[in-house]
């Protein structure tokens, strides 16, 4: 429940928070395609 409401208060009340969580997902996922590629090509 808390959880949600958390949720809820990060994505109204602090962009830069989410801005921060996605970049961080967006650094995530890149890392991981590149680690993919290198794993596939070696």
């Amino acid at each position: 429940m808390s959880a949600d409401v958390l949720a809820q208060d990060t994505t109204v009340g602090n962009p830069f928070t989410n801005i921060g969580i996605f970049a961080l997902f967006v650094v995530v996922t890149l890392y991981i395609v590149i680690g993919a590629e290198k794993a596939v090509t070696h």
